[in-house]
């Protein structure tokens, strides 16, 4: 079963991951957390790749990310 984003609560990033795409979690209204795993190794996010997620107060972005 595919979710769509606007069933998407929360999103566990794994140490494999090192781009999201743009518009990856775009209009995802109900997701309220975001977590990067320790020792992420995520170096860029693309444009728009959180927006419209208006549920969600903030993200801790990884120390290994070096374009947004």
């Amino acid at each position: 079963m595919l979710l769509t984003q606007s069933e998407i609560l929360s999103v566990i990033i794994g140490n494999i991951i090192t781009t999201i795409s743009n518009e990856t979690f775009k209009d995802a209204y109900h997701m309220h957390t975001v977590t990067f795993n320790p020792v992420s190794q995520v170096k860029t996010i693309g444009e728009s790749a959180f927006s419209n997620c208006s549920s969600l107060p903030k993200i801790d972005f990884p120390s290994s990310l070096t374009t947004i």
